[in-house]
């Protein structure tokens, strides 16, 4: 079935219009076809993030607008690992100035109480071993953490703020930098 951009319009007029009986039929339809939905889920602090990984954003999007309060999607968890090491989360072509700061970050992380775990070096990289983090984007580099920041303060306001991260950190890339490791 093809998703273009009248596909949301057309679907919502159909939904409105099916006959209370036919409507099993169609949310079955539109939950179940192929491909299914598929989401990756990361957990914060107040709740999870959803992110729409492939086969359901017009789909989402319907049940959203909606207001129909479940979908039925095939949940991919993302877990952090119990090992970081600075490779792991940043371009290794943007040099040791980058990985060094991602350290520094690490360790600022900890000393807020946004990170419990500890740190080592192998070499001159920072080698995190992670008991816990409340908000686990919070270990990416400064684009990923800052995009996550928006969105969970956009789905659960002031949870961040209560965690421990100033508001005036939350308002874009640039002022979590400065946060971070100003």
């Amino acid at each position: 079935m093809s998703r273009g951009p009248i596909w949301i319009p057309r679907a919502s007029r159909e939904l409105l219009t099916t006959k209370p009986e036919q409507l099993a039929a169609f949310l079955r339809h539109h939950l179940a076809e192929e491909p299914a939905i598929s989401l990756s889920v990361i957990n914060g602090p107040a709740g999870p993030l959803y992110n729409v990984s492939s086969g359901g954003a017009h789909r989402t999007h319907l049940f959203r607008i909606l207001g129909l309060p479940r979908i039925i999607a095939k949940l991919y968890a993302r877990i952090p690992p119990r090992r970081f090491d600075v490779a792991s989360v940043i371009d290794t072509a943007k040099g040791m100035t980058e990985a060094e700061r991602v350290g520094h970050g690490w360790h600022t992380l900890l000393e807020r109480g946004l990170l419990h775990g500890s740190i080592r070096y192998e070499g001159a990289f920072a080698v995190l071993d992670l008991d816990h983090a409340p908000a686990p984007w919070l270990l990416g580099d400064a684009a990923l953490a800052s995009a996550y920041n928006t969105a969970y303060e956009r789905v659960y306001p002031g949870t961040l703020t209560e965690l421990g991260i100033p508001a005036t950190a939350l308002t874009g890339r640039k002022a979590w930098e400065q946060w971070l490791y100003g």
